[in-house]
């Protein structure tokens, strides 16, 4: 009734349903509003207020059971996928939850079986694992999730959720043992969320970025010794060009990808006529 201006309708029903329970929230909000509209600012003041006491005092206490964030493979580019990872673990702190990082089979990287090819390239982020969200008596959210098919792939259901649902913001106030993100969410959009005893509160994402990698992301040594010894066999003490190229996920069309690609020639070559010694 309220958002089709019909203010007295909205206003009988919100106290009839105080009425039923003194603790109902939405009510109070709804009269607020209703008290902003007709100008009474003692009166929005106070339902608002009302509301938020209601809000806190109904929050589930914790428990001693962990409540998951569980970061499925947003299935783009690795870096894509990367940063992907970086915002909801940055998203699992201001929920409180316990991020577990599981690529399946929707990652480029992936097999086709449900190995976990997040943990191929760096270190658990925390003790617990996609076991630990696969146990019985769990529920999850969105309800498009279940135990069933927590480690399974549908490219045309993902692509009908997509935009849809799961933008972050609606994970907020969830009491679900498991929340699962499968949709790339841009820090950006999660920094008007953080809470003002945050750490990184008030923070540029770049920033964000960096607190989150030093403290949650670590190589796997055999990665970080390749690493090294590749370092080591051909571009240390050496004057390096580092060309990124790129492939056809983001063009516009083919030629132009193929007319830009040819421009790498003519700059890699400008270059190295000032700077003989320069290498690839």
């Amino acid at each position: 009734y309220y958002w089709t201006d019909q203010l007295p309708q909205a206003d009988s029903l919100c106290r009839q349903a105080l009425k039923r329970n003194s603790d109902n929230g939405w009510a109070y909000v709804i009269l607020g509003l209703i008290a902003r509209r007709v100008g009474r600012t003692d009166l929005t003041i106070e339902y608002f207020a009302k509301a938020m006491a209601n809000s806190q005092s109904s929050r589930p206490s914790k428990s001693e059971q962990p409540k998951f964030l569980l970061i499925k493979a947003w299935g783009s580019g690795f870096w894509s996928d990367f940063e992907h990872v970086l915002g909801q673990i940055l998203w699992a702190e201001v929920l409180e939850r316990e991020p577990v990082v599981y690529w399946g089979p929707e990652s480029l990287y992936s097999n086709g079986n449900e190995e976990d090819i997040f943990t191929k390239f760096f270190q658990p982020i925390s003790s617990y694992s996609i076991s630990d969200v696969l146990r019985e008596g769990l529920d999850y959210y969105p309800d498009f999730w279940n135990r069933d098919n927590l480690l399974h792939y549908d490219r045309q259901a993902k692509l009908r959720r997509y935009r849809a649902e799961s933008w972050g913001i609606d994970f907020l106030g969830r009491s679900e043992d498991v929340i699962v993100s499968d949709i790339h969410i841009f820090v950006d959009v999660l920094l008007p969320w953080l809470p003002r005893q945050h750490c990184q509160y008030d923070c540029a994402s770049i920033d964000i970025y960096r607190y989150i990698i030093n403290k949650y992301i670590k190589l796997q040594p055999y990665l970080a010794t390749r690493i090294q010894e590749f370092y080591e066999q051909h571009m240390r003490g050496h004057h390096l060009i580092a060309v990124h190229v790129r492939g056809g996920d983001r063009a516009e069309s083919e030629i132009k990808l193929r007319e830009n690609n040819k421009e790498y020639f003519r700059a890699i070559d400008q270059i190295c006529s000032v700077y003989p010694a320069m290498q690839l």
